[in-house]
């Protein structure tokens, strides 16, 4: 097999410089080298070397003509990979810095330059470089193979500051880069038992083993992450910790899917026993009372021929009694089940709390008065909530009718309304109270929990359990305290939410004005110049309300009443249009097409806010 040479290009700045470097070869034991020369001058050309392949250059540092470290930064500019060896006349720790920079691999000081030390240094430094090159070309596998993984992958050195992830990783942690998280360690970004997870993992596990488990991921925008962790430490050649290597999949959807699953299950596994419970009911609570109708009716088939009139009316006034609470019986039944199957879902929106309290409160007057009860109102002119008008009035019938059942001649039920960080609603009253033993079961269907009232009134026992899951259904709360004879206080608690009313207006001033009274109210507030941009900014946020000037709508370029009443995520959305004068057959034509009302401009805030409370409270 031929020897191989090794080709050297030897770069002097005088002849003599030339011929002192090739005295040091010729001493030398082999002859393994094939030498090329050149001046300094010939290489101040530069593109005269461009292509040549050689395997080491040793440059002379003394070159008049051209700096060499400029020669040699061109080389590396062109692609010239191999092993560079210069030659100083002294050592200088300022020169060899600038000389690693250009792209020096070693240096040999002119005095000490032998052929053994030459020779050594040449076949290091071409080693150095193999092993570097075949180094970088493992790293970039290793890069090539993370960036192309469907999967994040995630390195860090042994303080926990990263070292390289993929763009998967990148994705998850919400960032465009790893740049952006420079100097933060993994610890930042993952739950509090996480973290203890990985460390654990990691500090304990052996070299070459991996180990899976799930953990929380925390992004840069604060969205968490359920993710599957694969990994394990990084262990240097001698043994020694340096580090952790792992891989990520994200699994929040199989996570919620999950998490759907167990909640179907538990709604199936409730649904079983509330079906158990109405079986129970029809088959007791329904029995006893349909059997006194019947009984009473009879009597009344058989009373034909003494005192009709007289006994007739009464048997006939309790089968009506008795079936009406029967009827009652079968509609709370009714709404229970279409609350826990779902089939019930609250109609929300923004509404002023006050109406719905004086309706209930006036109906129940008649009763209370009888009783010798009063009903005192706390409630403010304007109480916004978000929910379902119908099902809160609901709920309110309930407890407040429940009130009044419970209290007796002199007592007093009071209904209050009160804003903090939550909405709170409480119907407080002064009767006979509730023993301790029912308390901790009056919200449960399974227990029964009706009580006969001060004046003989009948009850389900169904109406709390079913007030309770309403206010769950609006991520609201009903609570009660109660002391026996001295009343009981139940209360209603709804998050506070802000309506969003978006104003289309191209003239920015008028926009700006309404923007700042509706504000005012306590309503957020998105501004749209046309019709087009109020779509765009739809896609992502719906609002409560539209307020809208009616020259935009009679645009024959924009289509945005149309967009908005085809599509169904929109189409119950009220839309006030602001007009310009009375305009009635403009006014007609918007109606039809789905405006909900309108306001004459110019206007005051005394005539826009009433308007706007009719449609967010």
């Amino acid at each position: 097999m031929p020897e191989k040479f090794t080709k050297v290009l030897i770069v002097g700045s005088t002849e003599d410089r030339l011929r002192e470097i090739l005295e040091i070869f010729e001493r030398m034991e082999n002859g393994r080298y094939n030498i090329d020369t050149s001046l300094d001058e010939n290489c101040s050309t530069q593109g005269s070397l461009e292509g040549i392949n050689y395997d080491v250059v040793i440059c002379d540092h003394e070159t008049p003509s051209m700096n060499s470290l400029g020669y040699l930064k061109y080389l590396r500019s062109i692609g010239f990979t191999a092993p560079i060896l210069m030659i100083v006349g002294k050592q200088d720790q300022k020169l060899e810095l600038k000389a690693r920079q250009a792209g020096v691999d070693d240096f040999l000081v002119r005095d000490q330059v032998e052929p053994l030390l030459l020779d050594r240094s040449i076949r290091f430094a071409m080693e150095a470089k193999r092993s570097n090159a075949a180094l970088l070309a493992s790293h970039e596998l290793y890069k090539a193979l993370a960036k192309s993984s469907p999967i994040g992958t995630w390195h860090t050195d042994k303080g926990g500051e990263t070292l390289f992830m993929n763009h998967i990783m990148c994705r998850m942690l919400q960032i465009e880069s790893q740049q952006e998280i420079s100097g933060k360690t993994y610890h930042q970004f993952f739950t509090k038992e996480t973290q203890k997870k990985i460390e654990q993992e990691s500090r304990t596990r052996a070299a070459g083993t991996v180990s899976s488990y799930e953990g929380k991921l925390i992004g840069k925008k604060g969205r968490n992450l359920d993710v599957l962790i694969a990994g394990g430490p990084f262990i240097t050649s001698d043994g020694q910790f340096n580090g952790i290597i792992g891989t990520f999949t994200d699994i929040t959807k199989i996570k919620e899917e999950e998490l759907l699953l167990s909640e179907a299950k538990e709604r199936a596994e409730e649904a079983t026993k509330l079906k158990d419970k109405f079986v129970s009911l029809v088959a007791h609570d329904l029995r006893g009372p349909l059997s006194t109708m019947l009984s009473y009716l009879r009597l009344v088939r058989k009373e034909q021929d003494f005192d009709r009139s007289k006994k007739s009316a009464e048997y006939m006034k309790t089968a009506i009694k008795t079936g009406h609470g029967m009827l009652e019986l079968i509609k709370k039944l009714l709404d229970i089940s279409r609350l826990k199957t779902g089939k019930l879902q609250p109609q929300m929106k923004f509404f002023n709390l006050r109406l719905p309290m004086i309706k209930v409160a006036s109906g129940l007057d008649y009763s209370a008065e009888k009783k010798g009860i009063t009903i005192t109102r706390e409630i403010a002119k304007h109480s916004r909530v978000f929910g379902d008008p119908v099902l809160i009035e609901q709920v309110l019938q309930n407890l407040l009718s429940n009130a009044v059942k419970f209290c007796g001649d002199g007592d007093n039920v009071t209904i209050n309304v009160r804003e903090t960080d939550v909405i709170t609603i409480s119907v407080t009253d002064t009767g006979i109270g509730i023993e301790p033993e029912r308390q901790n079961t009056i919200f449960d269907y399974e227990a029964k929990t009706s009580t006969t009232g001060t004046a003989g009134e009948v009850g389900t026992g169904l109406g709390l359990p079913l007030c309770r899951d309403i206010m769950q259904a609006h991520d609201g709360e009903l609570t009660m305290k109660s002391s026996p004879g001295n009343g009981s206080s139940f209360c209603l608690t709804l998050p506070i939410r802000h309506p969003l009313v978006m104003v289309v207006e191209s003239d920015d001033a008028h926009r700006k004005l309404i923007a700042a009274y509706l504000k005012k109210i306590k309503a957020d507030v998105i501004e749209a110049v046309s019709g087009d941009e109020a779509i765009r900014i739809m896609e992502t946020d719906s609002p409560s309300l539209i307020i809208l000037d009616q020259h935009l709508i009679a645009s024959e370029e924009d289509r945005f009443m149309e967009e908005v009443r085809k599509n169904p995520s929109y189409r119950k959305i009220p839309i006030v249009a602001m007009t310009g004068g009375d305009e009635a057959e403009a006014k007609e034509k918007d109606y039809v097409a789905g405006a909900s009302d309108f306001i004459k401009k110019p206007f005051e805030e005394s005539d826009l806010i009433p308007l706007v409370r009719l449609y967010i409270g």
